[in-house]
């Protein structure tokens, strides 16, 4: 039960981050919502390998 619990968490939370990520830089460089998520989705792999 526990890892079902940290499991919706981590996908909770990796929405909510990747959402409002792209949303910022929506707003700031004017990508669109989809390029701005694989950018960030991207640049966190590459920082985490």
């Amino acid at each position: 039960m526990a890892g079902l619990t940290v499991a919706i968490y981590v996908v909770v939370l990796l929405t909510a981050v990747l959402y409002s990520g792209a949303l910022t830089l929506r707003a700031i460089f004017g990508l669109r919502l989809e390029t701005a998520v694989w950018l960030i989705a991207a640049v966190a792999t590459a920082y985490t390998f």
